[in-house]
């Protein structure tokens, strides 16, 4: 969203394989490496729409730690018809399709390595939060239900509870580079995911406002946001991540063989 409240709709395809959550894949599974490329995550993302972006594709692979090993990933570009190792789809660089309004390290409200800040557990706190966003999940909402003329999210759409949360603090350490000086999270108590974060710049000054607006897939016992929302409070505007309300539902029972997350798999499926 743009400060006057216009907004531009991207498009994206993405597959995802959490090997870490498979029953099968317990610690004593000797074929189970959690340190693996691709051990925590698998992540696969095509941008279908506008069209001068359609056949941008990203793909990952993260360890569970980062300690030992990091995520590789690669991009491949329809106009240069070329599969490339992405080294810089981490920290502070900008996440994809966000008009730089996000970094990519804010998926999910935090992935990747941890090590650029140093970490406090502050306690918990009773903080409102966004929660159980039904409402806002609902497949008869379009795009402009959700999206207000001014560039907002509809708060008649959305859900806040005052909930007990972890709240975490992210400092800077000296010696190492991000746009973010500090990074102020709020952690759900019973789930620990990511709902709401104050991100401030180098000067101590708030930046950025995130929030996650959380849903409960009963049937499959599982929890997951229906958007991420994060705005900027500098530049006036906002980015939404997640909006699939026009769209399928995601399809649980995805399946997908180890190579489909692979290099090979990118070049094989590269045509715009």
């Amino acid at each position: 969203m743009t400060s006057s409240g216009s907004y531009e709709v991207n498009k994206l395809s993405v597959q995802q394989n959490w090997p870490y959550s498979d029953p099968a894949n317990s610690w004593d599974n000797p074929n189970y490496d959690p340190a693996s490329p691709g051990g925590g995550l698998k992540y696969y993302q095509t941008t279908t729409a506008p069209a001068k972006q359609a056949g941008q594709v990203v793909l990952a692979r993260d360890p569970v730690s980062f300690v030992s090993q990091f995520r590789q990933a690669w991009s491949y570009s329809p106009g240069q018809r070329r599969v490339k190792r992405a080294p810089q789809i981490v920290y502070d660089n900008p996440l994809t399709s966000s008009d730089g309004l996000a970094t990519t390290d804010q998926k999910f409200g935090y992935n990747g390595p941890n090590d650029r800040f140093t970490w406090t557990l502050e306690g918990k706190v009773e903080v409102y939060v966004p929660y159980n966003a039904y409402k806002l999940h609902a497949d008869e909402l379009k795009v402009s239900d959700i999206i207000t003329k001014q560039g907002r999210l509809n708060q008649d759409l959305v859900r806040y509870e005052l909930h007990r949360v972890w709240k975490l603090k992210g400092t800077l350490k000296e010696g190492t580079t991000h746009d973010y000086g500090v990074r102020m999270m709020y952690l759900d108590e019973d789930s620990w995911w990511f709902m709401l974060g104050d991100m401030y710049d180098r000067r101590n000054q708030l930046w950025r406002l995130y929030e996650l607006h959380p849903i409960m897939y009963y049937d499959q016992g599982y929890m997951d946001s229906t958007i991420e929302n994060q705005y900027d409070m500098q530049a006036g505007r906002m980015v939404i991540l997640g909006l699939d309300n026009e769209d399928t539902a995601p399809d649980f029972r995805f399946r997908a063989a180890d190579d489909y997350f692979t290099p090979a798999e990118i070049r094989r499926r590269g045509v715009r």
